[in-house]
């Protein structure tokens, strides 16, 4: 008679859990999705920001890239997050992204139209400082319902956990009876828990998504990662770039400015497409480097930041990479199982104006690996303290058994995580493989 009790009452404990574990996921889900949304307005806009202003700034058209695609997104990406903070019941923040759409029409009508309508514009104060105050307030305003969906988020946590604790204590109960059952609610807990960490995922994953596109390379295979110190959706300063140039070249970038949050996000956008721009005609990358050394003064966020930086030429028909490093030397070459590392060429960029950058020629054989990576690597320290260091790194990249740039990229994060403590790392990760084609 007890069991015709007692099983019933296992039962619907057990349906309650595992409901309150899917609603609970779904609005985490939710919530996550919200705010990756919510950070790409961000970046759209500091896209269109910095092409802009690095348009003004030279002339040349090529930094106009980011409008091409950041209007249509724009409206999809925000028609979506409005719709996602309506269904999370968040009228209010659904309001405000309306005003965030608005915003960047009047950016587009009142300081984008004016510039692009002029045969050769220059750069103007009046109209600089107009654009700074719509765009203020759009980053006020995206600040506001990122804040909105974290408290969100928490309020949902601390609900779903209090039923969950009810909805636990009434199931051990009933399984205490019919003996047994509480590893069904153990297996529970560990799903919950484990579900809990892919949630907390999320935003790294989107983060790795944020910090770059780029292109395929000829006669390159190529194998990324971005592993970021914080799960808060705070971008920091590192970033590669991948951008090929015509069917036998093209060039790989990889960079890391001080700072982090919107300065930085707004720095990296402005590398990445400054290069791009002096990039383009394939000249000697010390020449590029020393270009854009100049044009970096005063024109970062913020004025004492400055940049360690490694860019590199691929020529398929002349088998070679020529590079120059700012200040980088995270940069190594494995052939076979020998690893060596690519020398520096030049100081830190953001200092001297007049500072030079050589360029070094290297030749490459098939099968031939670069890897490059910022310093998350290099300044990685293990339980003691121990820093892995350039010499560690080199260790590690000869030890792989694999030559398949995305399958080293991924074991060498693997390892990484294994050395610090506790698998969190101090600093940002962002690592390129290059392999040459073995065919």
């Amino acid at each position: 008679m007890a069991l015709v009790v007692v099983v019933p009452v296992f039962l619907v404990s057990s349906i309650t859990v595992l409901r309150l574990l899917s609603d609970g996921d779904r609005v985490q889900a939710e919530v996550h999705r919200a705010e990756a949304l919510d950070a790409t307005l961000l970046q759209l806009q500091t896209d269109e920001e910095t092409g802009l202003r690095g348009y003004l700034n030279n002339g040349q058209r090529i930094f106009l890239e980011p409008f091409g695609r950041s209007v249509a997104e724009f409206e999809r990406d925000s028609a979506e997050l409005e719709e996602r903070l309506t269904g999370l019941q968040m009228a209010d923040e659904a309001t405000v992204v309306r005003d965030i759409v608005s915003l960047n029409v009047v950016w587009r009508r009142e300081v984008v139209e004016p510039v692009l309508h002029v045969a050769h514009p220059k750069p103007n104060v009046a109209l600089a400082l107009h654009g700074k105050s719509i765009v203020d307030r759009e980053r006020f305003l995206v600040k506001q319902v990122d804040d909105a969906l974290s408290t969100r988020e928490r309020l949902a946590q601390q609900e779903t956990s209090r039923r969950f604790l009810i909805a636990t204590l009434l199931a051990v109960a009933a399984t205490l009876l019919i003996g047994g059952g509480i590893l069904v609610f153990g297996l529970f807990g560990n799903r919950y828990e484990a579900e809990l960490e892919r949630e907390r995922s999320l935003v790294e994953k989107f983060q790795k998504a944020f910090i770059s596109r780029w292109d395929a390379l000829p006669g390159i295979q190529l194998g990324t990662a971005y592993v970021s110190a914080t799960h808060e959706a705070e971008i920091g300063g590192d970033l590669f770039d991948v951008r090929r140039l015509d069917a036998d070249r093209g060039y790989v970038l990889i960079a890391d400015v001080s700072g982090k949050g919107v300065e930085a996000a707004v720095d990296t956008a402005f590398i990445k497409f400054t290069v791009r721009a002096l990039a383009q005609d394939g000249g000697r990358p010390g020449v590029v480097l020393e270009s854009f050394n100049r044009l970096v003064m005063g024109s970062l966020s913020n004025p004492d930041a400055f940049i360690v930086a490694f860019l590199g030429f691929f020529d398929r028909t002349t088998a070679t990479l020529r590079y120059s490093s700012a200040g980088h030397s995270q940069a190594f070459l494995r052939r076979g199982r020998e690893v060596s590392a690519m020398r520096v060429t030049g100081p830190i960029l953001g200092i001297d104006p007049d500072d030079a950058f050589a360029t070094e020629t290297l030749a490459l054989a098939p099968g031939d690996v670069v890897v490059l990576a910022t310093d998350g690597l290099t300044e990685a320290r293990d339980e003691r303290g121990t820093m892995l260091g350039d010499e560690g790194a080199m260790q590690w990249i000869a030890e792989a058994t694999t030559d398949d740039p995305q399958e080293l990229a991924d074991w060498l994060v693997a390892r990484l995580r294994d050395y610090v403590p506790s698998h969190r790392l101090g600093d940002d990760l962002a690592l390129l493989v290059a392999r040459v084609d073995p065919a």
